[in-house]
Formats: structure tokens, sequence, C-alpha cells
């Protein structure tokens, strides 16, 4: 029916052929996510140093990411890239924004949706995955499980593409979003960057980490040591200085000079005897 939404002229859809392989009954898109969330699971979080804390920064990264997923797909609706019979029936009807969300929302777990493409969550899950799993150092020191890892983000892409899940766009957008809102998190976690705003207030106050306060508790101690190591060295010297004078006060020191010796005490400079007396 010409009524119907055709799929968007896609350059990759050109050069990738359109097949679907899947394991297990599961594409490898969403294969490969079950990998990496059964990694960070049964490996990272039992055994890594900091297991509970990189948990708590994949809640955070993956809660912030769809939040900002839900912004675009709600407010663009695409053709389905695959020719899915349900999805070209329900693309071809008219309906309020109430209706959308009792369909998608209320309609069972997980979501029955169509055109929910900008961007891709399963390419920015993938990816997100393995920048936390890079920033913390999740590989212990393999890197055969850190090749292993990013070879699984590329095959993960490359069937979403092979099973028209996605338009390119959707991937490019998923890649900016991850890479990029993962950045935003951790300059704001460190300190780095706007310590003063709201948002990195509350950044920090969900990761529980006050790394900009600590930052500022480092610069003052580190200020406080070099003034004490300041004030050190003037007492040190003030004491040198004080020695010397108590010392030519008291009359200790004594040089020669060319009528005499010079003694130097309490009353001045006094010749008290030159070479040629007896």
């Amino acid at each position: 029916d010409d009524k119907d939404p055709h799929p968007l002229p896609d350059v990759l859809f050109e050069i990738i052929p359109e097949r679907c392989p899947k394991i297990l009954g599961q594409n490898i898109q969403s294969l490969s996510l079950i990998i990496f969330y059964a990694y960070l699971s049964v490996f990272v979080v039992p055994y890594h140093p900091r297991g509970l804390t990189v948990l708590h920064h994949f809640l955070l990264l993956n809660s912030l990411m769809f939040l900002t997923r839900t912004t675009t797909v709600s407010v663009t609706n695409l053709p389905q890239p695959n020719f899915t019979p349900k999805c070209l029936r329900a693309q071809n009807d008219t309906a309020t924004l109430r209706e959308s969300f009792s369909v998608v929302m209320l309609s069972g777990f997980p979501p029955k949706a169509c055109g929910d493409l900008i961007y891709s969550g399963h390419a920015a899950c993938a990816i997100l995955s393995m920048l936390i799993f890079e920033r913390h150092g999740c590989f212990f020191g393999s890197g055969a499980i850190r090749a292993a890892g990013w070879a699984l983000v590329v095959a993960a892409v490359a069937s979403i593409f092979m099973c028209r899940s996605h338009y390119t766009v959707d991937v490019v957008l998923g890649v900016y979003f991850s890479y990029f809102l993962s950045e935003w998190f951790w300059a704001r976690v460190t300190g780095g960057m706007a310590e003063g705003s709201g948002f990195g207030r509350w950044v920090r106050w969900l990761t529980g980490e006050e790394v900009g306060v600590e930052a500022r508790g480092w610069e003052e101690s580190g200020k406080s040591s070099r003034a004490e190591s300041g004030r050190s060295t003037g007492e040190d010297t003030a004491e040198n200085g004080d020695e010397d004078r108590t010392q030519l006060l008291t009359g200790a020191l004594i040089s020669p000079s060319p009528t005499g010796l010079i003694s130097l005490n309490g009353s001045g400079l006094t010749d008290v005897a030159s070479y040629g007396a007896v």
C-alpha cells in the first residue's frame, strides 16, 4: 500500500546486506548487552577493588543516557527501517500522544514500540559499557578481554545494520551520546568542569564523591605546607642571625685587623692591641 510508511534512504543499507543472524534466539546486539551485563555482575562487581563503584556509575550513566534518549524518541518518529507488519500498520494510523503512550507503556514489558529509533539504545549501551570498563580498568590486566569487548561492540553495531534495527544516523548519534555523556559525567564527578554549577553538585551528590572538595582541601593543604615551610625557613634564618648577633655582642668572635685584634663586644669595635705592643 502506498499509504504505508516506507523506510528512509540510508547509505549503509545500500552497502550492508540485510541479514539478521541469531544466536540462542537473540540477535547479536541484544546478546552483546547480555554478555556485558553478565561480565559486570559475575566478575567486575565481586572481584574488582571498586566493584560497587563501577556498578553505581554504570547504573547512573545508563539512567542518564536513557533519559536523553526519551527526549529524542518522543519528539520524532521515523518509519521503521525493517518491514515489520505490525509497525507498518501502527505507523499508518493516526493517534494522539495519550493513545501512543498507552500503546507503548501499558501493553506489557518490555514496551512494544514502532519508530522509536533516534537514537540507538543498543549501540549506546554497548559502547557505554566498554567506556565504563576502560575508565575503571575492569579487564584485570588482560588485553585479550579488552580486545574481545571492543570486538563485541563492533559485532553489535554491524548486527544493528544487518537486522535493519536502526538507521545509520541512529547509530552515529548513539556513539556521540555514549561518549560525550560519559565524558560530561566524569568531568563533573572529578570536579574538573563547572564545579560550582547545580549539575556538578547534583552529579557529585548522586555518586557520593566530593572530589572537588577534596581537591580544594589538597590545594589548601599544599598552600599551608608551603607557608609552613616558608615560615620554618624564615625562623631558621632568623635564629642563625640571632646567634651571629649574640656572638658579636658577647665578644665570642674575634678577628684580626691591620692595626691589631678587634674585639667585637657590646660597646662596639675596640682596638685591644696592636701587633707591635708588648
